[in-house]
């Protein structure tokens, strides 16, 4: 139950088994819920498959097709240089920040357009993977300084290593290359074989 009294819709989730939670309740035992089982739950909700519409898992290898030179990537890549540099200096005082104007300057040297670079760091903003040090974020500007939120680096650095993860995303992904999406689909028409 939350703090409203209502039992929480991941618990309810028909990727959960009440019966072992309940069973292991009932005999004051701990239950572990495997931590995949609990990406599932999340990542597909009320939904028949992942739509990026959680608050809690957000698809960070689409690509944005209002970008000049959509990609895969520019999130992660972005994400990536943001944790990276989480110990370091680089033009603040503080550690892990970096100017939205810097960090665009470093997409833009890994082949990013400039305007995609600013308008991803915007949507990671948005999302709430990367934090803004004034903490609105709203009328961001390129002065502003950022750096890595924890959301952004469970994202790059956990959920991307999570077959759930990846599964889940790829029903609803938007892919830069029409032949990735065409080699995805025939997979997805023709069933991935078992591995188990």
């Amino acid at each position: 139950m939350n703090r409203n009294g209502e039992v929480s819709e991941h618990i309810i989730s028909p990727h959960l088994s009440t019966n072992e939670i309940t069973g292991a309740a009932i005999a004051g035992n701990s239950y572990r819920i495997p931590e995949r089982v609990i990406i599932r739950a999340l990542m597909r909700g009320r939904y028949q498959y992942f739509l990026d519409r959680g608050i809690y898992i957000n698809d960070i290898i689409g690509a944005d097709d209002s970008h000049t030179r959509p990609s895969n990537f520019i999130f992660v890549d972005s994400l990536e240089y943001l944790i990276r540099i989480r110990k370091e200096r680089i033009e603040l005082d503080q550690e892990g920040y970096v100017t939205i104007g810097k960090l665009v300057n470093e997409m833009s040297r890994l082949g990013y357009d400039e305007g995609d670079a600013n308008s991803a760091i915007v949507s990671l903003v948005k999302k709430g993977m990367i934090e803004p040090e004034s903490l609105v974020d709203t009328s961001l500007t390129r002065d502003e300084p950022v750096r890595a939120h924890a959301s952004g680096y469970v994202h790059s650095r956990l959920l991307l290593r999570q077959d759930e993860y990846l599964v889940g995303v790829t029903t609803a992904i938007k892919m830069a290359s029409k032949e990735t999406a065409t080699d995805i689909g025939s997979l997805w028409s023709a069933g991935i074989p078992s591995t188990t």
